[in-house]
């Protein structure tokens, strides 16, 4: 839609129940408004009107700069088929260039028309994909579309997308029950005609599955046939960056049973790599460093023992206690955790929040996958690249779990 500047802008967004494919009612959602890549307003209360349909009304004190103004709906309900529908405006100083800023944005931001089509995970083609363009790895800078693939899974049906030759594009995709390796990462005239994106996994709204991710992986790396990587070489590139973006994001917590022991003041907490709390008996013992603690750790041992009272972080996933217990109970630690490496095909990586295990598991995965091939061409330039959008996709869970405690 396209306004002058200096007005207030009211976005809609409809939301569907997943299970009926009905308008949802009775959602609470909140938005974040930007204007190109600037952040305007974050986290702000919508207003349902009914039906399913809901909306944000951006005051004009905020709408003096011509440009792309985005609102992104969240709902956290996960009977919804999509958690986060976006709506836009285009605003200019007049009509006129206003009316120019969209045209490009419906028919792309360059001078030659390419083709680019959209399939699903068996190679055909899918349609009703909502696809849009960045000019960077993050999902907001929109500089074409939303538009939506036809029968054919071609985006913007025949008239296809103007680009420019040579230049680095982000091709995003969104599909209610699929899940898409964002972003496609282009060199426009790059490749055959017209340009695919493929791969989409039939998903249900659910988390993909350990098989899935190693198909997804071996697409990305162009080797279906173990060439360069063998299963075992898939597998530790998607359990370490499983791992790795747990540990990065914060995003599990969990409450863990340890045995205390006669006379042991040091123990491991396997998966817990960030303790917060330690209780025994119900109560909840201090948290000191060595200094506060009175004793050096030369002295621990000969420290009397008792019921501890205060605990320290030593390193990693290692504790102490003091003092020494002198006697068997149950210590609680409660604290971040990474999940246990996915073994079996049917595993998920269920502590990410849905929609975010795809891409940010596969960019680091990739990353290290080509970091141990750094000698090929491309692989470490490639690299750093990657490892940028992945911390892109870790802010942004980051961000989606700010206030759920």
């Amino acid at each position: 839609m396209i306004e002058i500047l200096g007005n207030n802008l009211t976005f809609v967004a409809f939301f569907t129940i997943a299970a009926t494919k009905v308008g949802a009612t009775g959602l609470t959602l909140t938005v974040d408004v930007r204007r190109g890549n600037t952040t305007l307003l974050s986290d702000q209360a919508a207003t349902e009107l009914g039906g399913g349909l809901y909306s944000y009304t951006l005051s004009s004190a905020q709408t003096g700069t011509a440009g792309a103004y985005s609102a992104v709906f969240k709902a956290t309900a996960d009977t919804v088929d999509v958690k986060h529908v976006p709506a836009m405006w285009m605003l200019g100083t007049d009509l006129a260039e206003t009316m120019q800023d969209v045209y490009d944005l419906l028919r792309g931001p360059g001078a030659t028309q390419y083709a680019i089509r959209v399939n699903d995970g068996d190679g055909n083609p899918l349609p009703d994909v909502a696809v849009w363009i960045t000019n960077s790895s993050s999902p907001t800078a929109v500089i074409g579309g939303l538009w939506t693939t036809n029968d054919g899974g071609l985006v913007n049906g025949s008239n296809g997308v103007y680009l420019d030759a040579d230049v680095t594009y982000y091709i995003w995709c969104l599909k209610a029950g699929y899940s898409f390796v964002n972003p496609d990462a282009w060199v426009a005239g790059e490749g055959a005609s017209p340009h695919v994106i493929a791969g989409a996994v039939a998903t249900s709204g659910l988390t993909p599955d350990f098989d899935d991710l190693r198909t997804m992986l071996r697409a990305r790396l162009n080797d279906y046939d173990d060439g360069n990587y063998s299963d075992t070489d898939i597998d530790q590139f998607l359990n370490h960056a499983y791992r790795e973006t747990t540990v990065a994001a914060r995003c599990y917590k969990i409450r863990k049973s340890v045995a205390l022991l006669t006379g042991t003041h040091t123990y491991h907490l396997d998966n817990v790599f960030e303790p917060i709390e330690v209780s025994v008996s119900g109560d909840i013992l201090d948290r000191n460093d060595i200094g506060d603690l009175g004793v050096s750790l030369e002295t621990w041992d000969s420290t009397a023992s008792g019921t501890p009272t205060k605990w320290m972080h030593m390193r990693g996933s290692y504790i102490r206690v003091h003092p020494t217990p002198s006697a068997n109970g149950t210590m609680i630690v409660y604290g971040y955790a990474h999940d246990a490496d996915m073994t079996l095909a049917t595993d998920q990586p269920t502590v990410l929040p849905v929609g975010y295990a795809v891409p940010v598991i596969l960019d680091r995965a990739e990353a290290e996958a080509r970091r141990a091939r750094s000698t090929h061409a491309n692989n470490a330039q490639l690299v750093p690249a990657l490892m940028g959008q992945w911390d892109v996709w870790v802010n942004a869970i980051k961000n989606s779990l700010k206030g759920k405690g």
